[in-house]
């Protein structure tokens, strides 16, 4: 069965301390009375980017869009964000805060989110903590604990271009590659799916976004929902793209598409019978997931080739960030 690395024992830690609170943790975005959902992110300078490949202004569209994935992996409407900056101060002498927050305010634009505050501090390195407060829509919301023996597990988008982009970044790639880089520069948080989602299958359900990547995801909802899944590999969508870079630099596509982290698709777990009627009654809306595998009611997870178990999952190769 799953086991918690150092970062969950720590926050398990964190929930029995708050005491009551402490029901409010355990998702992508905590559930507030009143139906609002809250969550905030941090990205920091030499952690999670380099100023050295990437643009400020990307920067800021992805640092906005990492929040909102989270609101997405709860199927809820993102409404409100507050950004605090800390940077050298050599970063607030030039024009690098505007071009930082034209690309946050393009993305919140885009997904109709406003910015309404935030705070401006010195510190060592450039650090962006994005707070979104949201709400569950009127169909209910769904967490990581609603999946059951036989859900179909779905998902959205492709697999493994993010961290293919990476590579092709620290390796001054920039051309090879655009849908590679496009993905890991700007991603783009799947609030329109988990939308259509939801109003599908109301509260019953499972869903989680794949920030730390697909393997991650696909074992919290495991550990979350007490159940097993089977997963078969050919079905996990992979960018042709993703595959070349993989190919290139001697890399198992697979790791890439399991580990490689930053995705922000969808990782979702639905009754069966709720998956054949959307995918019958409205394929349209249904074709922007894939079906990658069934739950079951064993205590791990098995990754198939069809019918043929093909290797282990190896939550190592997640990426840590309490290592």
């Amino acid at each position: 069965m799953y086991v918690l690395n150092r970062e969950q024992k720590l926050i398990s830690q964190i929930k029995n301390l708050v005491g009551a609170s402490g029901r409010f943790i355990g998702d992508d975005c905590a559930i507030l009375p009143g139906n609002l959902l809250i969550t905030t992110d941090a990205l920091i300078e030499q952690t999670h980017f380099s100023l050295n490949s990437t643009s400020l202004n990307d920067l800021g569209w992805k640092a906005m869009a990492v929040n909102l994935s989270d609101i997405a992996a709860m199927a809820g409407l993102p409404e409100y964000a507050v950004i605090a900056l800390s940077a050298p101060e050599a970063f607030y002498i030039s024009n690098n805060v505007i071009a930082l927050y034209e690309g946050l305010q393009a993305c919140a634009d885009h997904y109709q989110t406003s910015i309404v505050g935030g705070d401006i501090t010195r510190g060592p390195v450039l650090a962006i903590i994005i707070t979104i407060v949201g709400r569950a829509r009127q169909s209910g919301v769904l967490r990581r604990s609603g999946a059951k023996a036989g859900d179909v597990v779905l998902v959205t988008g492709d697999f493994g271009a993010s961290v293919a982009g990476l590579r092709l970044l620290t390796e001054n790639n920039f051309f090879s590659f655009p849908y590679c880089l496009e993905k890991h520069r700007r991603p783009q948080p799947r609030l329109t799916e988990a939308a259509a989602l939801i109003e599908k299958t109301g509260s019953r359900g499972a869903l989680m976004d794949t920030s730390d990547g697909l393997a991650d995801a696909l074992a919290q909802i495991s550990q979350a929902s007490s159940v097993g899944m089977q997963i078969d590999l050919a079905a996990i969508p992979m960018h042709a793209d993703t595959r070349s870079v993989a190919s290139q630099a001697n890399l198992d596509p697979y790791d890439l598409a399991l580990y490689g982290g930053e995705d922000y698709e969808l990782v979702a777990c639905l009754p069966k019978a709720v998956w054949q009627a959307w995918h019958n009654q409205s394929p349209e809306s249904a074709k922007a997931f894939k079906v990658i595998g069934i739950v079951n009611d064993t205590d791990n997870i098995q990754l198939m080739f069809g019918n043929e178990p093909a290797r282990q999952l190896d939550l190592k190769k997640v990426f840590q960030h309490i290592s």
